[in-house]
């Protein structure tokens, strides 16, 4: 998923991220996309990943042992069954073209049918049409940094704008061990929109959550919902979205050096510890907002 380099909003919005790993209590969201993944590796333009960058997904975010039973119908073809993948239930199809996708899952009503022990079973068709993708490739700022983090202080890692954003968008950032399988933080479920709302910028690490010399994971996904259902599951969300999703990977140091420089239109959190008890985001358009380190 992922453009003209936007101006970093003078007031940041951060995301609120939560340590992960508490256990599943129950059925939470449901969704169906289809999604363009794109690898970041410096402080350019993110470019496709060469492994099947084209993706159709379903999950039901849900603890396995809840459900008994879930299927997605994509429009003229055969249901599939989601499976037990790492604490929820999925499917996920590959392609190396956005063609070979549409052509495998077209624009049209998909249908899921998900039984469970504690919230009863359901049918539930969701509209995923008209390649609603963002229009902004997700896309990090001043990445380079990053390596020479201080882990033993927050850091944020911030983010060009989703343009025109809309209530119907949302941005999710989540921080991972390097081979995904264990998050450590995220800004929510992307069915909470009050939480993962399209103007975010940012979103803070805290202090002692990384190990120095451990290689990590962000993702940023922005997302459009074409569809959501709320009817079917009380007060449990559905969705039909349209995503493009950005991977990083880094590696901490561990302390930061005594005054690093900033390097030229650098936007990026940058400590620089002769400064006080601030560290520094600044760069494009003369734009600096200082930040007290914890």
């Amino acid at each position: 998923m992922k453009k003209c380099l936007l101006p970093l909003l003078v007031s940041l919005l951060y995301l609120s991220v939560t340590i992960a790993g508490h256990a599943q209590s129950g059925l939470s969201l449901y969704l169906v996309g289809k999604g363009q993944f794109y690898s970041q590796t410096n402080s350019t333009t993110p470019v496709l990943q060469t492994d099947g960058p084209y993706r159709f997904s379903a999950f039901v975010n849900d603890d396995p042992s809840d459900v008994t039973s879930a299927t997605i119908k994509p429009p003229g073809k055969s249901a599939l069954t989601l499976t037990n993948d790492s604490g929820q239930v999925d499917v996920e199809d590959r392609f190396t073209t956005k063609a070979l996708l549409d052509a495998a899952y077209p624009s049209g009503t998909y249908t899921f049918n998900i039984g469970t022990v504690n919230e009863g079973s359901n049918s539930v068709s969701l509209s995923l049409t008209n390649d609603a993708y963002p229009v902004t490739i997700p896309q990090l700022i001043g990445v380079e940094a990053a390596s020479l983090m201080d882990v033993t202080k927050q850091y944020a890692f911030a983010w060009y704008p989703l343009t025109n954003g809309t209530s119907k968008d949302f941005v999710l950032f989540e921080l991972t061990d390097q081979t995904d399988s264990n998050t450590l933080l995220s800004s929510g479920n992307p069915g909470d929109t009050s939480v993962n709302v399209a103007t975010n910028v940012a979103a803070i690490v805290p202090a002692n959550t990384l190990t120095a010399g451990t290689t990590y994971k962000v993702k940023l996904i922005f997302a459009h919902a074409t569809a959501v259902n709320t009817n079917a599951f009380a007060k449990v969300p559905g969705e039909a979205v349209y995503y493009k999703q950005t991977s990083f990977y880094f590696t901490p140091q561990g302390v930061a050096p005594s005054c690093t420089p900033q390097p030229s239109g650098l936007v990026s959190w940058w400590p620089c510890e002769d400064v006080g008890a601030s560290d520094l985001i600044g760069g494009n358009g003369g734009l600096v907002n200082n930040m007290a380190a914890k």
